[in-house]
């Protein structure tokens, strides 16, 4: 008895794709530095109040508690009126994320409307 042949089947070579870096690392330093200053920025704004410690609107009727430095009890010192500088700072923060994000809405909103109107087609331009 005779042994069949073994058939030999080659296989394709598969294509190899070069590996592209990520979109983070095509970033200029710049773009990176700007990136991870706004995530510090919308992380205290989301967890500020959270951590806050002290309430922002408590005033001391006692003078001794006005226009500290910063020292341990208050970290960035306090105002003429007895204010925790960095409970106001940390709650303020938050106020500003949400204006900034509505006012962007509304300027969107304005020049989308303005920009569809004044390109009407059956409307004459000039």
């Amino acid at each position: 008895m005779a042994a069949a042949p073994l058939l030999v089947a080659e296989v394709p070579a598969l294509a190899v794709r070069p590996v592209r870096a990520g979109r983070w690392r095509r970033l200029p330093p710049k773009a990176k530095v700007g990136a991870v200053l706004l995530g510090i920025f919308v992380l205290a704004g989301v967890i500020g109040p959270l951590v806050s410690p002290y309430d922002p609107s408590f005033q001391s009727p006692s003078l001794s508690l006005s226009m500290h430095p910063p020292n341990a009890a208050h970290l960035l010192g306090t105002t003429q009126s007895g204010q925790d500088v960095l409970s106001q700072l940390l709650y303020g923060i938050r106020l500003t994320l949400v204006l900034a994000f509505l006012v962007g809405a509304l300027a969107t909103a304005l020049s989308v409307i303005v920009g569809c109107h004044r390109r009407v087609p059956w409307r004459p331009v000039g």
